[in-house]
């Protein structure tokens, strides 16, 4: 039960990071992306969209290369609501190294919509 109020709890608290746009959370959400939870992996993806910033794509960007899958699906998510340059030189720079087909196309579909849109 506790385990459970804690997980409400600090997703809650990842959600309204997001909502007030709070850079300085940044570090710690991108942090509770590696976790195995996908409420957390959820909620963190879309306050890291809400923030938007260059300090996130810097911040996903940096664990990418040698993350696990999960993080990296939910990585490529960020990327791609972030249209910014920074996001396209970021998906061109991790694009030549992802063997994963699957991580190839959601990379392709960040730099795509961060160009177009």
């Amino acid at each position: 039960m506790q385990t459970t109020r804690w997980r409400g709890l600090e997703s809650l608290t990842v959600r309204m990071a997001g909502e007030m746009r709070l850079e300085s959370a940044v570090p710690l959400i991108v942090k509770k992306l590696h976790e195995h939870d996908d409420l957390l992996h959820e909620e963190g993806e879309r306050a890291l969209w809400k923030i938007g910033t260059d300090d996130v794509v810097e911040a996903v960007g940096a664990d990418y290369v040698q993350a696990d899958w999960s993080y990296r699906l939910f990585a490529n998510s960020v990327l791609e609501c972030i249209h910014s340059d920074l996001t396209v030189a970021k998906c061109l720079e991790l694009l030549p190294n992802e063997e994963d087909t699957d991580l190839r196309v959601w990379l392709g579909q960040a730099f795509a919509t961060a160009i177009f849109i």
